[in-house]
């Protein structure tokens, strides 16, 4: 299975104080997006920021800032644009670059987001029923991340009694479910016999 789209850019402008423009942020997907923007509103844009923005499965952040200038060098027939000037951070190109991200992160991070939505909704009205569809679905989630059945060692059985025991937190566990915790529920839902 191959897994796309995970890495998603952003144009984010900033006016400076002095500016008139309204809104503090503005996003834009692509860069001529941003550029027709800034000549649009010309003087108004001068001297804010542009950042880009990178989203990942593992991490958000800036890669790059720019300075909204215009052409220095502009002859009288050229029209005045707009030209983003770099600006250096600690005497650096990149604030920070794109992090690598494994095979098995990816397959993990792109399931979880199901999985939480799941587990966040597991139980019916009544507060108190599984349907045994919703748990097959959530098995069939934590195997697509990269889960696999194992046999516990006596230390993993003792978490796994305890927690069936005291009751699994669906909705605490949700954006916290390793491997250990992706057992305890199968074994929960095993006895409750949710699972064909």
């Amino acid at each position: 299975m191959k897994i796309r789209n995970h890495r998603k850019y952003e144009w984010w402008f900033r006016p400076s104080k002095n500016s008139k423009l309204e809104k503090h942020l503005y996003r834009f997907k692509y860069k001529s997006d941003l550029m027709k923007f800034l000549n649009k509103n010309f003087e108004e844009s001068i001297n804010g920021t542009v950042s880009l923005d990178h989203k990942s499965f593992n991490c958000s952040n800036t890669i790059r800032e720019w300075f909204v200038w215009y052409n220095d060098y502009a002859i009288k027939r050229t029209p005045l644009k707009v030209v983003l000037k770099q600006m250096d951070f600690r005497g650096l190109k990149f604030i920070s670059k794109n992090n690598k991200i494994s095979k098995e992160d990816k397959t993990y991070f792109a399931f979880s987001e199901k999985v939480i939505s799941l587990m966040c909704n597991i139980y019916e009205e009544d507060e108190k029923t599984i349907l045994p569809s919703k748990a097959q679905r959530l098995i069939k989630l934590f195997e697509k991340r990269g889960f696999k059945d194992f046999e516990p060692d006596e230390d993993d059985l003792k978490y796994i009694n305890g927690h069936i025991l005291d009751g699994i937190q669906f909705s605490y566990w949700s954006d916290r479910c390793n491997f250990l915790r992706c057992k305890v529920i199968l074994e929960f839902f095993k006895r409750e016999g949710l699972l064909k």
